[in-house]
């Protein structure tokens, strides 16, 4: 099953506004019961003092029986309160003596509460006859006992559950406020929490060494400039801080590392052309010193008889052929011990080829090894460093040549040969060189490239040649992998990419 991706920031904000409405929702949970309560402790206090004061006030005309004035002063006294319903006042055995109803009193409401013997109030909730979503609470008190008398009051809850509606809105909105400023906070701090780090993962997903400099990488901020300068002002540091000082400095550490590596990688590369111009350097000098040995020989010809014009000018052309050589030798030879920049530009493959097989030629001839060139008529240009290429390829030649010569020791009727072919597959260039040396043992093949890896003598080889190699193709975007041939010897494949 794949896992989707979440991003950091959301994972905080999401847990954060979960956190908020959650508490949010209990506090107005609790809010709206509590405020609720609150409300009803006061009504049923109300309500128990009213009654208790008519009760107060109706002993007198109780024992002297004066129901007028009973009628009179409930009448009163429901006119000073607008939440009272209803009051009355019923004997000893629970028959109505005073009231305030201007038509026949409910039947149902003269049994709803009855007080027992004992009790000091009795408190029900009834519907209203008129109206049944008004709820009226129905208090009722004894007058001295309950044997003498009972005053029941009638309490609108309406206005009370106004009020509380009225508080609990406010609460509401408190509470909504407050979960706005706290998503809103939660956003916030998510995204400084996060920030950071999403800009070390971007910064290190994107990372390229080669194309970042060493004196600029403290200038990578991760965090934005109103936090920058919070903490500024505040004077305080946090983990997050010190995170991107770590990061900062890992980066500068890494760029600066990674400069000095290839300083020192660009030393081993200029050491080890040094290492292969000694190496073909008997051959350099035969291809030099075979041109002079023309150039003397025209020299002492011409000297000898000036003054034969046809044969001189002759001669003078043999000259300009042997410098010509000369020059091309020594410059080719120049151009590959130089120090080059790696810059890639359009290289014709053949053309490299051809020119490690100038600087390779006498050793070739001294081994009496063969060349086999299978080009195609078109080959594509293929973007790389001329240089570098040469010599990868030079030092896989002098690789095949030491691999004949050995095999020829053990087996002197085996011909040398080294094959180039080229083919062109889909959007890659493939330069295989094949040779029938000694090849190599299969369980090497897999540590061939790596550095000080050689099959050679002591002294002989360093182990170098195709670790440097390696990299260098992989620095083209390319491939280069060995084998070794069914009919002996070795190939390297070098794979290319083309450019579209």
């Amino acid at each position: 099953m794949k896992k989707r991706f979440l991003p950091l920031f959301w994972k905080f904000s999401i847990a954060l506004i979960f956190m908020v409405v959650v508490f949010g929702s209990i506090n107005i949970y609790f809010i709206r019961n509590s405020v609720y309560e609150t409300f009803e402790t006061e009504l049923l206090k109300h309500s128990t003092s009213k009654a208790k004061m008519i009760a107060d006030m109706a002993i007198q005309p109780l024992l002297y029986n004066n129901i007028t004035s009973l009628n009179e002063m409930v009448s009163n006294v429901k006119q000073t309160d607008k939440d009272l319903a209803y009051i009355l006042i019923l004997d000893g055995k629970n028959h109505v003596i005073a009231h305030t109803f201007y038509k026949a009193i409910p039947e149902k409401l003269i049994d709803a509460n009855i007080l027992k013997p004992g009790e000091a109030r009795s408190t029900v909730f009834i519907e209203d006859v008129g109206n049944s979503d008004n709820i009226v609470q129905d208090v009722a008190v004894p007058i001295l006992s309950v044997n003498i008398g009972t005053v029941r009051v009638g309490f609108f809850e309406a206005g009370y559950q106004k009020e509380v509606r009225k508080t609990t809105i406010i609460f509401l909105w408190m509470v909504v406020i407050f979960l706005v400023i706290g998503i809103s906070g939660a956003f916030i701090f998510s995204y400084i929490i996060t920030q950071p780090i999403k800009t070390i993962s971007t910064t290190a997903s994107g990372f390229n060494l080669e194309s970042l400099d060493a004196d600029k990488i403290n200038k990578i901020q991760l965090q934005n400039k109103f936090v920058l300068g919070l903490k500024k002002v505040i004077s305080i540091d946090d983990e997050l801080d010190t995170l991107i000082f770590t990061f900062n400095e890992m980066l500068r550490r890494l760029t600066t590392t990674y400069k000095e590596l290839q300083s020192a990688q660009e030393s081993l590369l200029q050491s080890r052309k040094m290492a292969s111009v000694g190496t073909i350097a008997a051959g350099l000098a035969h291809e030099i010193n075979n041109p002079i040995a023309g150039l003397r020989n025209s020299l002492r010809m011409i000297s000898e008889k000036p003054e034969r014009y046809l044969s001189n000018q002759e001669y003078i052309s043999m000259m300009k052929e042997a410098v010509d050589k000369i020059e091309k030798v020594v410059n080719g030879v120049l151009d590959f011990s130089r120090k080059h920049e790696f810059v890639k530009t359009p290289v014709d493959i053949r053309q490299i080829v051809e020119e490690v097989l100038m600087l390779a030629a006498f050793h070739l001839e001294q081994s009496s090894i063969s060349i086999i060139k299978e080009f195609p008529e078109k080959v594509p240009p293929i973007m790389g460093s001329a240089n570098h290429l040469e010599h990868v390829i030079l030092n896989v030649v002098l690789n095949s040549i030491d691999a004949i010569g050995e095999r020829k020791a053990s087996e002197p009727e085996i011909a040398g040969q080294i094959v180039f072919n080229i083919r062109i597959i889909r959007n890659e260039l493939l330069l295989e060189i094949n040779d029938n040396g000694t090849g190599i043992e299969a369980e090497m093949l897999d540590v061939i490239f790596d550095p000080f890896f050689t099959m050679k003598k002591i002294r002989q080889g360093t182990g170098l040649g195709l670790s440097i190699s390696y990299n260098i193709i992989k620095e083209h975007g390319g491939d280069i992998v060995a084998k070794n041939r069914n009919e002996g010897g070795m190939q390297i494949l070098i794979k290319f990419p083309l450019t579209t």
